[in-house]
């Protein structure tokens, strides 16, 4: 994320002078590469590298910030159908959008689902930092609010007992033999595939990314004004400032029928 950020910002800085130069030039070709600036280094272009080291070092201070303390390991992981990393992304998405959302109906979101894909990274036992939630979430992504028909909402579960799980909040789900929905529960009450529900997820996911195509021509699509990075740092902040270590658990949200 750092070389991201670095490659970023030295492209910008180059593009900057390009502009500003008082003899005509045009650019012919444009490419992208990453320059490793360490402040230990001696770097050739002394000029460059005094312009870039201030910028680097607020950045390196933004992103060592310590958000809170992680009680337990929560690695990424695939092939189960919940997995610690995924209930705890998922429960503070639904939390956050909770928070955040307002519709005209007043009905608050029922159910998160996210993708395993989009988590990229494990979160180590002991203090997290900024730059660890960036990698866990390096997207721009935002969330958003979906109202769809109980009809798509069947597909959505007939979805996750198919690939075997996702991260998922606000329901409980059994995946039967062969991979398609046993029971299911949404907010403690059986799933009622006559009703409307709103569901939480990412506005890739939204316009059917990783095919999730139940999502296309929903009922509603409304965008909750916070990114799930976010969401996630600020999560972070309120259960520190509150004395509390951040925490998951596996409560057999989605399980295999026995």
């Amino acid at each position: 994320m750092k070389r991201l950020l670095q490659s970023l910002g030295l492209t910008v800085l180059l593009l900057a002078a390009i502009i500003g130069c008082t003899r005509k030039v045009h650019v012919t070709n444009v490419e992208a590469g990453t320059v490793a600036i360490r402040t230990t280094d001696s770097l050739s272009d002394s000029a460059t590298h005094a312009i870039l080291l201030p910028y680097k070092l607020r950045l390196d201070s933004q992103m060592n910030q310590v958000l809170g303390t992680v009680e337990m390991a929560m690695p990424k992981e695939t092939g189960k159908t919940e997995t610690l990393l995924g209930n705890w992304v998922a429960d503070i998405c639904l939390v956050k959008a909770k928070q955040y959302y307002r519709s005209d109906d007043g009905q608050q979101p029922d159910i998160c689902i996210l993708n395993n894909g989009g988590l990229r990274t494990s979160i180590p036992q002991g203090p997290v930092t900024r730059g660890k939630i960036y990698e866990l979430m390096p997207f721009d992504n935002e969330l958003v609010v979906l109202t769809i028909t109980g009809k798509k909402a069947k597909d959505l579960f007939a979805y996750i007992a198919a690939t075997g799980g996702q991260p998922s909040s606000g329901f409980t789900m059994i995946i039967k033999s062969d991979k398609t929905p046993g029971a299911t529960t949404i907010g403690g009450q059986p799933f009622d595939e006559n009703k409307n529900y709103k569901v939480v997820t990412s506005d890739y996911l939204a316009l059917g990314g990783d095919k999730m195509n139940f999502f296309n021509a929903p009922v509603k699509n409304e965008v909750v004004g916070k990114k799930i990075r976010d969401g996630l740092i600020e999560y972070c902040l309120e259960q520190t400032q509150k004395g509390l270590q951040l925490k998951s658990q596996l409560d057999k949200r989605i399980a295999y029928e026995n």
